[in-house]
């Protein structure tokens, strides 16, 4: 049983937003201006080829613009709502990005938006995430940054030592070291320029699992689908800022040049290293760690690791290992899974021969596999 307290807490937080959640009529002549612009949207269009296509559906500006319409904000699974409007042949419109999902549905010329899987942040969250964004652009024009045209091909997330490809399934390498870079992205993003000294103090304070996702938000992609019951009423729609993603991806490569350099030092003595993260075989190593710091300027921590395990999780081109890291809140060593390729993933060789696999012509110039890869 429940405190009767809890239970009256919990009916008032319900009562709340039932209350949020009731939609109002628009008059008749709000409802004929809504209608028009509807109409001025779907619209259909000349292409270049002469044929013609429904417009372009920015409903996000719409919902700004329009006085009367009403949004309630949800939480739970969306694709279950997904399949009764679908069902229903309701119109709505399906936009997902990484870490959200929403569903913006038109019912009798109102509008109700439901927002899934973003229940980590709050709207203060939110807000200082249009703040950053809004902050980088700014420090790029004021500071006049010259923003390198990198892309994902250009970033190793994940490399490793051979070592651990010639390992049999239960094989494992103990007495091992392992550092992190301190607040990795935030650090990087601060000395390159790209965020002011308030705004990296306001974000490395944000709670751990909002923190280790909330910069790379700046380079999320935002699919937007627009249905009527399982038919799609116009082409889908994807939006990403150019900009904003070349500056993750400058940020992600200069983790990645401070990793390289790290792991050309170690020599025999590297093992892998993965995001911001490297692990090496157990032993005193201030000295590169100074050497790695002044030229970065990063803080590096050291990590508690028992051992790295070969899996039996394989297929033709790559194979698992466990890495056991120790676990402060349940203080002891939790295995941690990796899957990696055996082989490099971008160099263009390999990438030409796995395009090859799904239909694509073998005779593809590294340009094109260079375009494949930054999409």
């Amino acid at each position: 049983m429940k405190p009767k307290n809890q239970k009256k807490k919990q009916k008032k937080k319900r009562n709340r937003l039932m209350k949020s959640s009731k939609l109002k009529k628009l008059s008749a002549k709000e409802y004929e201006a809504h209608l028009e612009h509807q109409r001025k949207l779907y619209a259909p269009i000349k292409t270049t080829d002469g044929k013609n296509t429904s417009g372009p559906v920015e409903w996000e500006d719409e919902v700004k613009t329009h006085k009367k319409i009403y949004r309630y904000t949800g939480f739970g699974n969306p694709y279950d709502r997904l399949v009764r409007l679908a069902n229903d042949n309701k119109e709505f419109y399906h936009t997902h990005t990484t870490a959200t999902t929403r569903l913006l549905i038109d019912e009798y010329a109102s509008y109700s938006s439901y927002m899934y899987g973003g229940r980590d942040y709050s709207f203060k969250e939110f807000h200082l995430q249009r703040k950053l964004k809004n902050e980088i652009r700014t420090n790029i024009k004021e500071k006049k940054i010259k923003v390198p045209k990198f892309t994902q091909a250009d970033i190793n997330y994940f490399t490793y030592s051979p070592k651990l490809i010639d390992m049999e399934p239960g094989e494992y390498i103990d007495e091992i070291t392992s550092f992190d870079i301190n607040k990795a992205y935030y650090t990087c993003a601060y000395h390159l320029g790209y965020m002011n000294k308030e705004m990296y103090e306001e974000c490395i304070h944000l709670p751990k699992h909002i923190r280790l996702r909330f910069i790379g938000t700046i380079a999320t992609c935002k699919t937007t689908y627009h249905r009527v019951g399982w038919r799609m009423a116009s082409p889908v729609k994807i939006e990403r800022d150019k900009l904003l993603r070349r500056v993750w991806f400058h940020i992600c490569k200069e983790v990645d040049n401070c990793l390289r350099d790290f792991m050309e030092i170690l020599g025999d003595n590297f093992l892998l290293y993965y995001v911001d993260g490297i692990y090496m075989k157990k032993g005193d190593y201030s000295d590169q760690i100074k050497y790695i710091s002044g030229k970065y300027g990063f803080e590096f921590k050291q990590e508690e690791v028992s051992k790295i395990v070969r899996m039996h999780r394989e297929t033709y081109d790559s194979q698992g290992i466990d890495i056991y890291k120790w676990d402060e809140r349940k203080k002891k060593f939790l295995p941690k899974e990796f899957t990696f390729r055996k082989t490099n993933p971008h160099e263009n060789d390999n990438m030409k021969q796995l395009l090859a696999q799904y239909g694509f012509s073998d005779k593809v110039s590294n340009k094109q596999v260079n375009k494949f890869l930054s999409e």
